[in-house]
């Protein structure tokens, strides 16, 4: 365990090079036993005067005869050659945004299984879903007026496949394509004269949205489209998190503000479960914090094992939950780390528990050594930061009450208490008004740098460089 900062960046000591003796001052090159510095004679240049001589009186030279002057010629005067322009090394305009408009409304549906209406796919509630038995088919036609362009779905529950056809307006197919998903959200472009789409479900599934959108590049704000995690092989800060609700009820300041305002890449890992209801929830508050990452889910904790393990942090160091952390430190290689109190807040053993294989797999992940299957993969990775929640040291404080202009001119601590409205699973039992009072969600330290200390302005990205130099 580390237990204080300290930084990878050691001082090396510079080799001490042997000191070199001043030599004796000379009095004259005789004591030496050489000869004295000759001053060089330069063209044998002489500073005195030089003596007075007369000169003889010249004989008047007779005046040349003038030379007629030559009419002046005009030079032709060279055509003007044009330089060829430099091209512009500005970076390209980027294209503008163009919000898709959804057309669900202007479209009739229908679904073959019973008692399955429009208005569950299209309200835009992650928590409306309809679940599905193989083979159900759901179905869109529009007239020829309206301009579709896409058809979106989201699925928390996967089937083995979808199969999308498309028909025109005279009903000839048009397209029929077999999709395996991989993700929640699915997007697929409609061909030119389609009037007609439906996607054939191939085993069960739970379905939260289905809608036909228009042309555009972009989703409104109020559809999911998570970036999925494998997309890029990089993020800006990794929040771990040891259930769904601890990235708002104990660390709710970090995201609204490096997520939502200041529109870094923030991929959310949590370790606790696969509740199918706590999931959504957890996806409703992350998507109104401004995470646009998909969150990565794993199953490698439990509160049966947190609890075997009687809050002793000293204990907690399971070989598979260490390796799968160091494993997406070294995949998804974020600047910026940050995870719970090493007292697990409130002194929950699962808190404990994931503390303290962060806070190791943080180290590890720069280990060649370890795991070098992961290295041969991914190679090492160093994080630059690492902050933990409630650390005493080198504390840093987010301004939870600051408004943020990206944001809706909302503060970080009004963002997660919305945010926290989505998760009713927990109502019962948790307040976040007191919650986030008794284990204050802007407050963190700096357990580890590899780039320098804070100087106090309360930046989690102070002083990190990006690869690349973005």
């Amino acid at each position: 365990m580390i237990g204080m900062l300290f930084s990878v960046a050691c001082l090396k000591p510079s080799d001490t090079a042997p000191s070199a003796e001043k030599p004796a001052e000379r009095e004259s090159g005789e004591q030496s036993g050489e000869q004295p510095l000759q001053t060089p004679v330069e063209d044998d240049v002489s500073f005195a005067a030089p003596a007075v001589t007369e000169r003889p009186v010249p004989e008047p030279t007779p005046e040349p005869a003038e030379a007629p002057t030559p009419e002046p010629t005009e030079e032709p005067t060279p055509e003007p050659t044009e330089e060829p322009t430099p091209e512009s090394t500005a970076s390209p305009t980027p294209e503008p945004e163009v919000l898709r408009q959804d057309l669900s409304s202007k479209c009739s549906f229908s679904c073959t299984q019973k008692n399955v209406g429009k208005s569950v796919f299209t309200d835009n509630i992650l928590k409306s879903s309809v679940i599905l038995a193989d083979k159900t088919d759901l179905t869109y036609k529009w007239a020829e007026r309206v301009v579709a362009d896409v058809l979106y779905l989201f699925a928390f529950s996967l089937p083995d496949s979808f199969r999308v056809s498309q028909w025109d307006g005279a009903g000839s197919l048009l397209s029929e394509e077999e999709i395996k998903p991989t993700r929640m959200c699915l997007s697929v472009p409609l061909a030119k004269g389609c009037r007609k789409v439906t996607v054939h479900c191939n085993g069960r599934c739970k379905v939260n949205a289905f809608q036909i959108f228009g042309p555009g590049n972009t989703f409104p704000d109020n559809v999911v489209w998570w970036t999925p995690p494998e997309e890029r092989d990089h993020c800006d800060l990794m929040l771990v998190s040891a259930h769904y609700d601890d990235e708002i009820l104990m660390m709710g300041g970090v995201l609204p503000i490096c997520a939502g305002e200041q529109k870094r890449d923030c991929m959310v890992v949590y370790l606790r479960g696969e509740d199918q209801v706590r999931v959504m929830e957890a996806f409703q508050g992350l998507w109104e914090m401004g995470v646009r990452r998909e969150a990565i889910r794993l199953l490698c904790t439990n509160d049966s094992l947190g609890q075997a393990l009687k809050n002793d942090a000293s204990e907690i160091d399971p070989k598979d939950d260490l390796h799968t952390i160091v494993g997406l430190l070294r995949r998804y290689r974020p600047l910026v780390v940050v995870t719970h109190d090493v007292n697990g807040e409130y002194g929950h053993a699962v808190h404990i528990k994931t503390s303290a294989i962060v806070r190791r797999a943080v180290e590890l992940a720069a280990d060649p050594s370890y795991d070098p299957e992961s290295v041969e993969q991914y190679g090492v990775w160093q994080v630059q930061k690492e902050y933990i929640h409630l650390w005493k040291e080198n504390k840093i404080e987010l301004d939870i009450r600051a408004k943020l202009p990206h944001m809706g001119n909302r503060s970080a601590y009004d963002i997660a208490a919305k945010a926290f409205t989505y998760h009713k699973t927990q109502h019962k039992n948790w307040s976040f008004e007191s919650t986030s009072k008794n284990y204050p969600i802007g407050s963190f330290g700096l357990y580890f740098t590899a780039v320098g200390p804070d100087s106090g302005i309360n930046d989690m990205f102070e002083n990190v460089s990006y690869p690349g130099g973005k």
